[in-house]
């Protein structure tokens, strides 16, 4: 009976080691990425003109991929793979809050970017521009420029 009672308990002991793998962090189990920055954490873009890129960089596990809430500006994407966010704002957006957030396997990390997209016509202070030139559309134009050669206009 005695020895009955010793091979349960090893065979209990026995099966509650091999769960260690899947559960206690042992071979095999992936580490959640963690640290998420980028390489720009604030930004002011003028529309219609090109970003640099702006790339992540995490510790921890590898990412595996990427997303962003809410909904970048206009003509700005987020690469669901490499994380960078790139492209032309199209839009004028008064600040807003984003969260990127990493994933991977084991688990997931995020950060908040500040992203502002402005109006070049809003940009330009009066005392800028030039006597005899207007701002429209955020582009210089001369005030007495005529509409095509030769119409008298």
């Amino acid at each position: 009976m005695r020895s009955m009672r010793w091979t349960c308990a090893l065979g209990l002991l026995l099966s509650l080691c091999g769960c260690g793998g899947v559960s206690g962090g042992g071979p095999g189990t992936m580490r959640a990425p963690s640290g998420l920055t980028y390489t720009t954490s604030s930004a002011n873009y003028p529309v219609g003109a090109a970003i640099s890129a702006n790339t992540p960089k995490s510790s921890g596990g590898a990412v595996a991929s990427y997303a962003v809430v809410p909904t970048l500006p206009w003509g700005l994407s987020l690469n669901s793979t490499s994380g960078v966010i790139s492209g032309i704002p199209t839009v004028a957006m008064p600040q807003t809050n984003y969260t990127v957030t990493a994933y991977n396997a084991g688990g997931s990390t995020s950060t908040t970017l500040s992203i502002t997209v402005t109006n070049g016509a809003r940009d330009v202070p009066p005392s800028a521009v030039p006597i005899g030139m207007l701002v429209l559309g955020g582009l210089l134009v001369s005030a007495g420029m005529r509409s095509g050669a030769g119409d008298g206009v």
